[in-house]
């Protein structure tokens, strides 16, 4: 059987959070991705992820105890 081609791997962090890619070598410890919530505070929160590192110029209310917020204003 021929392996599927999965496309490519993402370019950048955002790309990342698009593609909803996740590192293989990664997800055996700690998984880690980056959401631009720009305004809005109420972004949900990716599942599957030990930590998530939020950029937005809002606090956002779905973070969790580990996450991180990077104040865009």
């Amino acid at each position: 059987m021929a392996r599927q081609n999965l496309g490519a791997a993402p370019v950048d962090a955002v790309d990342a959070v698009t593609k909803e890619y996740v590192d293989a070598k990664a997800a055996k410890t700690d998984t880690v991705t980056y959401v631009d919530h720009g305004a809005t505070a109420g972004t949900s929160r990716p599942t599957g992820f030990d930590m998530v590192i939020w950029t937005g110029t809002v606090e956002p209310t779905n973070a969790s105890n580990g996450d991180l917020w990077v104040d865009q204003t």
